[in-house]
């Protein structure tokens, strides 16, 4: 989750936000190149082809998402750096079937101790 630590470090450091003025995006989506079309799958529609996925995994049928742990961790920033809060683009996009929702690990990292 180095990006998001970086974003913060800049935003609070360098452009002196206040912490509870920032929420963190989360795309849950994807960019997906083929035979030189890009496309931007929803975690929803790619989940299913990885029913279960593993809670460290950050790749779908060879496209990279921001999975379960990263959830989390950037979940666990969000509580530990006293930011605003999270903004999961977009919400919709998350998968509910398969053990493969997303906002659930999210909300986790924001209430684990």
């Amino acid at each position: 989750i180095w990006a998001w630590r970086k974003d913060v470090w800049f935003l609070v450091n360098l452009w002196g936000i206040h912490p509870s003025r920032i929420n963190l995006g989360i795309g849950y989506f994807s960019k997906k190149h083929k035979n030189g079309v890009l496309s931007e799958p929803s975690w929803r529609s790619l989940s299913v082809h990885c029913p279960n996925i593993e809670y460290n995994s950050n790749i779908c049928d060879n496209v990279v998402f921001v999975g379960k742990k990263m959830n989390h961790d950037i979940g666990a920033l969000i509580k530990q750096k006293d930011l605003g809060g999270a903004f999961p683009w977009e919400l919709s996009y998350d998968s509910y079937k398969n053990n493969n929702t997303l906002v659930k690990h999210l909300v986790d990292g924001l209430i684990s101790p």
